[in-house]
């Protein structure tokens, strides 16, 4: 009798038994699916926000770039004026001279300039060889589509 009733204990109870062990292997199963999804969206979220990052340095350096551009071919247009052509002209090379020559002169003798003049220098040295620099980039280019 106590065999009939362990064998029909177990009977019932061995299938809720296996039917809750499953169920806790599926939730198991179910939170690591869950985990690995989370992951997987936050990962996407860091590579949108690095394109994101990306897209705008280029579009900053795209509009910067154009701003330059605009600079330049504004400042180098004749003026149909030949004193004032003529003193456009001279004045560039003249001012590039005096400043490289300033600095030249103060890291001979390590005279330490100031700071303003020192930026004043660099700031015509740099446009003098940035318009350069254009022009050089942009015949590059005209070539290259040329061919």
């Amino acid at each position: 009798m106590v065999v009939s009733f362990i064998s029909g204990l177990c009977g019932v109870v061995l299938p809720h038994v296996f039917k809750y062990l499953q169920k806790q292997q599926e939730v198991r199963k179910l939170k690591i699916d869950n985990d690995q999804e989370y992951r997987m969206f936050l990962a996407q979220i860091e590579a949108s926000k690095g394109i994101a990052e990306s897209r705008l340095k280029e579009t900053i350096a795209e509009s910067e770039a154009k701003q330059m551009v605009t600079l330049y071919e504004h400042s180098f247009e004749p003026s149909n004026v030949k004193w004032v052509d003529a003193f456009c002209s001279i004045v560039r090379p003249i001012s590039l001279i005096f400043s490289l020559t300033t600095m030249a002169y103060c890291a001979i003798n390590k005279i330490i300039l100031p700071d303003a003049l020192e930026q004043i220098c660099i700031l015509i040295a740099s446009f003098y060889f940035g318009h350069r620099t254009m022009l050089y980039i942009n015949n590059e280019k005209e070539v290259r589509g040329k061919i």
